[in-house]
């Protein structure tokens, strides 16, 4: 291995296999092939490092977080549906369940498929993203007031839809 002491790579050699450097294989150990360590890449994880991954900008995320999860918590609540909001740090997640899930079982037993296959659609159409698989919104540091504000309206509308619909 290169980078290494010597003691250091027989320690990783007795976690990982040995490959033989003559047959194509993917990256193992989970970082990268080739241009892993690449310049554009190495000068791009030091700038995140450095820049975008600092005290501050934790702390406006988990702020913004905090403020979207408030106002989900809000119309959820204004409108007595069973569901809730998880919020961890800078992320925030809308769960069409009562409670907080302890587990992945819990998760899985309790995911509404249809309905967040709608909201990431109705968001979607008005320019919203969220991540697939489930309804995580990520706050990054360009995330903005008028951000919040806008998910506010748009899933106060996604109730009142649904509502309209007889579906709640």
């Amino acid at each position: 291995m290169f980078g290494l002491s010597e003691e250091v790579a027989e320690r990783l050699w007795k976690l990982v296999p040995h490959v033989n450097p003559r047959e194509r294989q993917s990256a193992h150990l989970g970082f990268g092939g080739t241009l892993a360590g690449n310049a554009l890449t190495v000068a791009t994880m030091r700038a995140v490092l450095e820049k975008v991954l600092t005290s501050a900008n934790y702390e406006r995320m988990i702020g913004t977080a905090t403020w979207l999860a408030q106002e989900a918590r809000r119309l959820i609540e204004a409108a007595g549906l069973p569901w809730h909001v998880t919020q961890i740090g800078a992320r925030a997640e809308i769960m069409f369940m009562p409670r907080p899930p302890r587990s992945g079982a819990d998760v899985i037993a309790g995911r509404q498929p249809d309905l967040e296959t709608l909201l990431h659609a109705f968001y979607m159409n008005e320019g919203i993203l969220v991540t697939p698989f489930h309804t995580m919104l990520l706050m990054c540091p360009a995330t903005s007031g008028r951000d919040v504000d806008k998910h506010t309206v748009v899933f106060a509308q996604f109730i009142d839809l649904l509502r309209g619909a007889g579906a709640i």
